[in-house]
């Protein structure tokens, strides 16, 4: 798919940040405005959150008010639900990042373990070196093409070493999940059968559990609901959708089990606050990105 080069070459305090979103083999980054609420939900990497330029976005999460000021960066681990709240004073230009805990291992931070709780607080200093590796990597996304895959990202590898030093300079204890192979089970289900939307009351009595005992199980082991991570798979396969297919979007609301382009386009925005046609026309794959469709 052919990216379109940003306008900016090296932006300058007071330039606007040109909208894109880069994936790979990290993960992804987005640059964009951003006004609208955000549902309530999770992913299974690492996400990361910057003001660029605008009014300070809020974000809530297990009903703490987090606002994305330029003094902090706002990260979280995976799994964390979280929402954001709608801009009351417009949109902000935000910078965001899911980064999988698998790549963030590779290049020496992180943990192996796909929930590892890195960071100790949502709320992560924006310090002056995070701040110039952000904007560094933000410039990038607007102007990032074919020959310059590598050099990105040795950004976004640059910039995560900067916001986690800047939480915790010293080694900390990654805090692992519990574990019940009902509810491993059970995640294999729902990313199997994520297409077609599974009954959620049905999942939890094929793996032999109440659905009252399932929903709180899996919240523990996991640290999202069922719902939530159910609609973290639906997430995952329609935005590789949206960057490696070129299917119409009403072929591909259906192939992915949303029926109508409404309902696809409602859960989109809900999710991202753009629609599938806006995260097509703005997505680029890196050409060394690779899928990983076995996340836990």
């Amino acid at each position: 798919m052919p990216r379109r080069i940003g306008a900016h070459g090296i932006l300058k305090d007071g330039d606007r940040y040109a909208a894109g979103i880069i994936q790979g083999a990290f993960g992804r980054v987005t640059v964009g405005p951003m006004a609208r609420a955000l549902v309530p939900h999770v992913h299974a990497e690492y996400n990361l959150l910057v003001r660029l330029e605008g009014p300070d976005p809020l974000f809530v999460s297990e009903k703490q008010p987090l606002p994305v000021s330029d003094g902090v960066t706002l990260a979280f681990n995976p799994w964390k639900p979280h929402r954001k709240e709608p801009g009351t004073r417009g949109p902000a230009q935000i910078m965001a990042l899911l980064i999988g805990a698998e790549w963030l291992a590779r290049i020496g931070h992180g943990a192996s373990a796909p929930a590892g709780a890195i960071f100790s607080s949502p709320l992560v200093p924006h310090t002056d070196d995070a701040r110039r590796k952000a904007r560094a990597l933000a410039d990038a996304v607007a102007g990032t093409h074919a020959d310059a895959d590598g050099r990105f990202e040795t950004l976004v590898a640059d910039y995560l070493c900067a916001v986690i030093d800047a939480d915790s300079p010293t080694r900390r204890e990654v805090s692992q999940p519990a574990t019940d192979a009902r509810i491993r089970r059970a995640t294999k289900i729902l990313r199997s059968r994520a297409r077609e939307n599974p009954d959620l009351t049905a999942v939890a009595s094929e793996v032999g559990m109440s659905r009252s005992r399932f929903f709180e199980q899996f919240k523990l082991t996991i640290g999202a609901s069922p719902q939530q991570y159910l609609d973290w798979v639906r997430m995952s396969h329609a935005t590789e959708a949206l960057v490696n297919s070129t299917e119409k979007l009403h072929a591909l609301a259906h192939d992915l089990g949303f029926g109508e382009l409404t309902h696809f386009t409602r859960f989109i925005r809900q999710h991202l606050g753009l629609s599938p046609g806006e995260f097509r026309r703005r997505a680029y794959q890196l050409r060394n990105a690779a899928s990983d469709d076995d996340r836990d």
